[in-house]
C-alpha cells in the first residue's frame, strides 16, 4: 500500500513535467498515464466538440445541397421563360 504523501507526491511530479515539460523516469510515466487514463473530466467535452462537430456538418450539407436544388431551379425556369 502506498501512503498518501506518496500519492501526494506522485501527482505532483505528474504536474510539475506537464507545467516544465521534464523528463521522467519510467515508473513516474506510467503513473502518470495510468492517472490520465483514470481521469475522465475531458470525456464529456470530447464528446460535445464531436456532437458539435456533427452538427456543422449536417448543416453545411444541408446548405450546400438547398443551394444546387435553387441553382438548377432558376435554370430551369430561366430555360422555360427562353431567358
Amino acid at each position: 500500500m502506498t501512503s498518501d504523501k506518496a500519492v501526494l507526491a506522485w501527482e505532483s511530479s505528474c504536474a510539475r513535467a506537464r507545467a516544465v515539460a521534464t523528463v521522467l523516469r519510467p515508473a513516474e510515466q506510467e503513473h502518470c498515464m495510468f492517472q490520465f487514463i483514470k481521469n475522465e473530466g475531458g470525456t464529456e467535452t470530447v464528446e460535445w466538440a464531436i456532437f458539435g462537430g456533427l452538427i456543422v456538418a449536417a448543416l453545411i450539407t444541408t446548405i450546400v445541397a438547398l443551394g444546387v436544388w435553387i441553382t438548377n431551379s432558376y435554370s430551369g425556369l430561366q430555360t422555360e421563360l427562353g431567358a
